[in-house]
């Protein structure tokens, strides 16, 4: 077992790294602020509105996730 291992089995799972917490937290702000008042709205008519996909989605904290990968 490597030092960095160790330091990693010594904590608990539950426990975010800085970083994660940042990224938690970034994410939790975008959806209250983008994602909540539009709930209502996908849920009647079963859609998510494009223009949540195209440009929200983009913003910088998501730029490295599997949707800026994501053709069309």
């Amino acid at each position: 077992m490597t030092t960095q291992d160790t330091a990693v089995a010594g904590r608990a799972l539950t426990a975010l790294s800085e970083d994660e917490a940042l990224f938690r937290d970034s994410v939790y702000e975008f959806a209250d602020r983008e994602i909540r008042p539009l709930v209502r709205e996908m849920d009647e008519h079963a859609k998510i509105p494009r223009q949540l996909i195209d440009i929200r989605l983009y913003e910088p904290y998501f730029l490295d996730s599997p949707f800026s990968a994501m053709p069309g």
